[in-house]
């Protein structure tokens, strides 16, 4: 399928700290998971201390070596929107200068159905249709009629066209995902996301 890039400009790891906490006091069950591992390896005064770079080193490791265990958290959070399976999960920090965080996530199936129902009726505009369909463009086509003729498209070309539309509004989603952590009191920055279909 693809692989999905997604750099963290900025995060206030003491924050995220804070709320891996709260969630974990509202859900005992995942105190053995990742998200109770954030900052448990130092523990919590430690964490809270060390400079940032470090918090972004502790936490690419924790990723990197836990991922067993925030593949299955992922999957289900997502999977309220559109289901999907993830066979690995990479985060490296400091990776440019643009990016305190990265991750890399190899996405290896998800439900194309689901997933062009959610983008065309929340992304998809019609300015967006020649990028979005490629060749498959014809023109006096229409946003409402975009997604059945996508069912109709090889699973390849279905999935690139998807990709398309989350490239040409990803800003706005990362900009939503800022303002619902900010709702959580964890400010967050991202610089961008990608994709690299395999």
């Amino acid at each position: 399928m693809f692989i999905f890039v997604l750099d963290i400009h900025s995060i206030d790891y003491n924050a995220l700290y804070d709320q891996a906490m709260a969630m974990m006091k509202e859900h005992p069950e995942l105190a053995g998971g990742f998200a109770g591992k954030i900052g448990g390896k130092l523990g919590g005064f430690m964490f809270k201390r060390i400079p940032d770079v470090q918090k972004g080193v502790a936490i690419a490791d924790m990723v990197n070596q836990k991922q067993g265990e925030l593949i299955p958290q992922l999957e289900q959070a997502v999977g309220n929107f559109c289901p999907l399976h993830i066979s690995k999960i990479e985060a490296a920090s400091g990776a440019s200068d643009h990016a305190a965080l990265r991750f890399y996530i190899h996405v290896s199936d998800v439900d194309l159905t689901r997933a062009g129902d959610l983008l065309c009726g929340t992304l998809l505009r019609e300015p967006d249709l020649p990028e979005v369909l490629g060749s498959y463009y014809r023109p006096g086509m229409s946003v409402s009629e975009v997604r059945t003729y996508l069912l109709s498209l090889p699973m390849a070309d279905q999935e690139l066209a998807l990709l398309r539309i989350i490239k040409l509004h990803r800003f706005d989603i990362l900009r939503s995902i800022e303002m619902a952590a900010g709702m959580k009191n964890v400010k967050i920055s991202f610089y961008d996301m990608r994709f690299y279909i395999r």
